[in-house]
């Protein structure tokens, strides 16, 4: 079976039907689109109409929900903001904004033995930008099963869009894809001096992959191919009168640039990458090993050969073997082993950073200091919620960065924070007064039990609910 995969088309019409009439010539059997529909075009109700009529599979992008969800606190927004979300919305019809609201996070199916799995932008939320340049640690999240999957297995194949950036990598024997954009695809990493002709960026872009459809044995070729669409870009242009963000589209449909290049270096300063390091062939080398953080000097540093180079710190880290329940880019949410207060009198969690390794939060940098106190909101409302529904009252939520038990062990602590559920029934740490920590040696906490998979299941439940309110819309926190 060859399947065709698009994404992006942000209301580029002409885009569209070109790369449609390329499909068609190519004889596909199924065509699957990973979202992003609307946005920024001035088309994207004809884009919905053409999706619906020729895709069998269609997946929510950011945009999508974005710009069909009803924003309660608009007027608090930027005006420049309202006056986008107005006029997108307004380009739409009341059934359109619902067949976007109703579409599904993630599609996944086997193919010649692999573990095929979709979605926009990341497994956990479809508004985050995972990178060709990204970290290994980071690409291999991409691999594993959220609540948003299909199933609870670990993908071979993963492919997605969102970036707008084309690109495949193999990792643990695995597969990582980007399917690039149709209707607004563009290159990061830009020199006019040593820049191609624009037009390798500006077609539009999509993948086919082949392969025997359903099978889960390793009996069959599988392939995959990029395929550049040339389209009329001035003719799609032609109605640039209507758009309210005319400038910035012709700019990005031109010259295959994103409208603001800042915000395209914040991610990847946020993911630890200097865009002009990378530019000059210099970068940090962080490896992990034997429970310690290796960090080499960019400017001798050597990915062949790393050892042979000058180590610019090392950093003790305490092994991370709880159960993980939920993760963000940077963070990690988990149900600590050994518990400090039993699941019956409230329970307890722990947020830790991934990538990272910060011995407290005056170490963090600004966007993700911002990003944990969402987290922790999130996460506080969502255990409260959950546990309720499980039969306990949680009647408030104590958050602790701690991190003294590290200097016990000859280590340096690392920055984490912990959520402790308090009710007023609790037998352990008493209602209105403060926690109590004996060490771990004096048996306190042996007997505690953690949260049960059904706890877990109704928490991720509630975070999945909590996360789709415009309170937790990462836009409106700037992230």
């Amino acid at each position: 079976m060859r399947i065709a995969i698009i994404s992006d088309i942000h209301g580029n019409l002409e885009a569209l039907k070109a790369t449609l009439k390329d499909i068609e010539k190519r004889k596909i059997d199924k065509i699957i689109c990973l979202g992003d529909i609307i946005a920024k075009g001035v088309h994207p109700k004809e884009c919905i109409e053409l999706v619906r009529k020729k895709c069998e599979i269609v997946l929510q992008g950011n945009c999508d929900l974005y710009f069909s969800i009803e924003h309660n606190n608009i007027n608090k927004m930027p005006e420049e903001e309202q006056k986008r979300i107005k006029w997108n919305q307004s380009l739409i019809s009341k059934e359109d904004k619902e067949y976007l609201l109703n579409l599904p996070f993630c599609y996944e199916f086997y193919m010649s033995g692999s573990l095929v799995r979709l979605f926009h932008a990341t497994p956990f939320i479809n508004n985050k930008a995972i990178l060709n340049v990204d970290s290994i640690e980071t690409k291999y999240k991409m691999f594993l099963p959220t609540i948003n999957t299909v199933s609870q297995n670990i993908a071979d194949v993963v492919i997605y869009g969102h970036i707008h950036h084309s690109y495949m990598d193999k990792i643990y024997n695995k597969t990582i894809i980007n399917v690039g954009s149709v209707g607004n695809p563009f290159d990061v990493i830009r020199n006019k001096d040593k820049d191609s002709n624009v037009l390798e960026t500006t077609k539009s872009n999509y993948l086919i992959i082949e392969g025997e459809y359903g099978s889960k044995e390793y009996l069959s070729e599988i392939s995959f191919q990029f395929i550049k669409v040339p389209y009329n870009i001035d003719k799609e242009l032609k109605d640039e009168s209507l758009n309210i963000e005319k400038e910035n589209y012709r700019f990005e449909l031109k010259e295959g640039m994103y409208r603001d290049m800042n915000k395209i270096n914040d991610n990847f300063r946020r993911l630890g990458i200097d865009v002009e390091k990378r530019m000059q062939g210099k970068t940090d080398i962080e490896i992990l090993k034997d429970n310690k953080l290796v960090v080499y000097d960019h400017s001798e540093a050597s990915a062949c050969a790393p050892e042979n180079t000058k180590v610019a710190f090392e950093k003790e880290i305490e092994p991370f073997n709880d159960n993980v329940i939920y993760e963000t880019e940077n963070f990690v949410v988990a149900v600590p082993k050994v518990p400090h207060i039993p699941r019956t009198d409230g329970g307890h969690l722990w947020i830790r950073a991934k990538k990272k390794y910060f011995s407290s939060r005056i170490e963090l940098e600004p966007k993700l200091a911002i990003e944990v106190i969402r987290l922790t909101m999130l996460l506080g409302e969502a255990m409260e919620k959950g546990m309720k529904n499980r039969g306990i009252n949680i009647e408030r939520i104590n958050y602790q960065e701690n991190g003294n038990w590290a200097y016990q062990k000859g280590m340096n602590p690392e920055f984490h924070i912990h959520l402790y559920g308090r009710t007023k029934d609790s037998t352990t740490q008493i209602w209105g007064e403060a926690l109590v920590f004996p060490n771990k040696s004096t048996g306190f906490y042996d007997e505690f039990e953690r949260f049960n998979n059904e706890d877990i299941e109704e928490i991720k439940r509630q975070i999945n609910l909590l996360g789709k309110e415009d309170k937790y819309n990462f836009v409106n926190w700037k992230l």
